[in-house]
């Protein structure tokens, strides 16, 4: 609707055009209206639905009546033509449209997750292990080889409920900050920064346990960070040692295996420093926008999800050097040498 408001703004003298464009705009719209007013039949209950769909169909008079009073500001108070009011309201319906996507996790992942299957090929094994019985939770461990790897996993995980743990700067970037609060995220410090959340970092172990004592499903990378050469470094990190050690009751363990990405523009391969989120994304809405992606090989990235809840409880019994040396091995088994082969 937007778009073709808009072009309804620059065709406005061409009459054949411009009619066609409106005609389309009111389609549109009910494409748009339709499926609304069914999801409200569904859920209102039908002594209530006719109070309901009356609310509604006085909301839009209200609506369309403040559409129609935009040619009085347009013309009389802004002294413009009237093929400027095309203009506001395409301007109107993508801010809204813009403020509704990041308002709601589901849409937000449904819109990410279309933008990235125009040049990535997602293959997904085994996610059925994610499908658990009512009063089971999950401990989710991913591999983390890219920049590009979370929004993935957050978009394709959109039916479940699980709480992320993310480095703190990107609770500081405004629109992925919002988002990362629809995901009820858990802000990490990144003491490679600063030292000033040493303390913080010490009560994640507690507030991890209790979350998954109380039902919940987190998800965090071991490593903490994407892979700087193909590999899978954990080091001596110690959040997945500790909540795999205080596992609670019902808590299964999922481990998530990525390839295809090493290579890719979000990835370290052939860099000195991990790529801008914010500018790889920028890159990416330019593409698509351009339809230069349509043009590009897709590429492939296998994502393996396997319930590793019995191995990682007995790695647990060990230290936690031996247990981040397992999960590296368990990361890295599909690739010779235990390195991924770069695809470009």
């Amino acid at each position: 609707m937007m778009l073709t408001l808009l072009l309804a703004f620059i065709f406005s003298e061409k009459l054949y055009v411009f009619a066609a464009l409106i005609t389309l705009v009111a389609f549109l719209g009910g494409l748009f209206k339709i499926p609304l007013d069914a999801e409200i039949q569904k859920r209102v209950d039908s002594k209530e639905l006719g109070v309901v769909l009356a609310y509604f169909n006085q909301v839009s008079f209200i609506y369309i009546f403040f559409a129609s009073a935009t040619n009085l500001l347009v013309t009389s108070v802004l002294g413009l033509s009237t093929s400027y009011v095309f203009l506001l309201l395409g301007a109107v319906i993508g801010v809204a449209s813009l403020v509704f996507i990041f308002s709601y996790r589901p849409v937000v992942c449904q819109v990410g997750l279309t933008f990235m299957k125009t040049h990535y090929d997602i293959v997904q094994t085994g996610r059925e292990t994610m499908d658990l019985p009512a009063g089971k939770n999950m401990l989710v461990l991913p591999a983390h080889r890219a920049v590009i790897d979370p929004l993935m996993l957050f978009a394709e995980l959109q039916d479940k409920e699980v709480s992320p743990l993310c480095d703190d700067i990107y609770f500081r970037i405004p629109v992925i900050g919002h988002v990362l609060s629809l995901f009820n995220a858990i802000e990490v410090p990144d003491l490679r920064r600063s030292r000033k959340g040493v303390e913080k970092v010490m009560g994640l172990k507690d507030i991890i346990v209790n979350n998954m004592h109380c039902g919940a499903n987190i998800l965090l990378y071991p490593s903490g960070h994407i892979t700087t050469d193909g590999g899978e470094t954990i080091g001596t990190r110690q959040l997945a040692y500790e909540a795999c050690a205080n596992l609670a009751e019902g808590t299964h363990v999922i481990g998530i295996r990525i390839g295809g990405l090493w290579g890719s523009e979000w990835s370290r391969y052939g860099k000195s420093k991990t790529p801008s989120i914010v500018k790889l994304l920028l890159k990416s809405l330019a593409l698509i926008a351009s339809g230069a992606i349509f043009f590009m090989k897709k590429r492939k990235v296998d994502i393996v999800y396997e319930d590793i809840t019995d191995r990682a409880k007995e790695w647990a019994k060990t230290d936690r050097r031996t247990f981040n040396k397992h999960l590296e091995e368990y990361y890295t088994q599909d690739w010779p040498g235990g390195v991924e082969p770069v695809s470009k």
